[in-house]
């Protein structure tokens, strides 16, 4: 009888840990996805960097110059927040 009490409080245990750790695996895919989406816009970011150095006059080049910054911070702010979502599935398992 002792063995099957103490078998079932630890199931009930690990199931406790699972269903905190399914938390965790929707932090991941967040992170993930933001860790996509920062990847993105660092690509458009390059991208218009390059347009601007290569510009033929200054008003293309300042425009895709400011292309390329609102790209880059998108880009640091999806990087930011694959971090903060890294952070949250990490504390979801405690």
């Amino acid at each position: 009888m002792k063995k099957l009490i103490a078998m079932t409080i630890l199931g009930l245990l690990s199931m406790h840990s699972f269903a905190q750790c399914d938390n965790y695996q929707y932090y991941m895919q967040e992170v993930v996805d933001n860790a996509d989406d920062a990847e993105e816009y660092a690509e458009e970011a390059y991208d218009n960097a390059r347009k601007a150095y290569y510009a033929d006059n200054l008003e293309d080049a300042q425009y895709y110059a400011k292309k390329a910054m609102n790209a880059a911070e998108e880009a640091q702010d999806e990087a930011d927040d694959a971090e903060d979502e890294g952070d949250n599935g990490l504390s979801s398992c405690d």
